[in-house]
């Protein structure tokens, strides 16, 4: 770093900025046996559907609704690393693959404050992993989602087709 740079960061104010809290939520995905299926033919795959995880928050705001896992960062920690704790301790899951795909940044979106989440993906094997809620989650349990497509509306030009579908999402416990 060179001299110039040195003092004009000892003269710099990073208070005159307005700061956000960061966290990092976890959309997690696993392809399991749906439940209370009783096996017919052994000779075929049983029946698996998509299970998405969620937790039960235990504190304001929301108490009692049902999120993504996930919480803020603390110091001297990146989104990666607070993902993989907040999961641990919201679900008991360790060492699961985390890819980032998304950041939600508006300001009004959260009634704490401004605070932008890091959003991450990950699938695993559900079956291998025993849930244990803690810390601020008071459950975290597998639900699973269906998709219907509801609508489809298309308009056709010479020069261009603008096609849009809709689709309800289901989520069951």
């Amino acid at each position: 770093m060179s001299v110039e740079e040195k003092q004009y960061l000892e003269h710099y104010n990073i208070e005159k900025y307005e700061r956000p809290s960061v966290t990092a939520d976890m959309a997690v995905f696993a392809v399991m046996n749906e439940e209370n299926r009783q096996i017919t033919n052994y000779r075929k795959d049983p029946a698996q559907s998509l299970k998405l995880l969620l937790i039960k928050r235990a504190n304001h705001p929301y108490k009692d609704s049902w999120a993504l896992p996930g919480g803020f960062c603390q110091k001297d920690e990146s989104t990666t690393q607070t993902a993989r704790r907040e999961l641990c301790e919201e679900t008991g899951i360790r060492d699961a693959y985390l890819r980032p795909f998304d950041i939600f940044d508006e300001p009004d979106r959260d009634p704490r404050g401004w605070i932008i989440s890091h959003a991450f993906l990950t699938l695993i094997d559900g079956t291998k992993c025993s849930l244990h809620a803690a810390t601020d989650a008071r459950a975290a349990e597998w639900f699973s989602l269906s998709v219907e497509k509801t609508a489809r509306h298309r308009e056709i030009h010479e020069e261009q087709a603008h096609i849009t579908n809709s689709y309800r999402l289901t989520l069951a416990c």
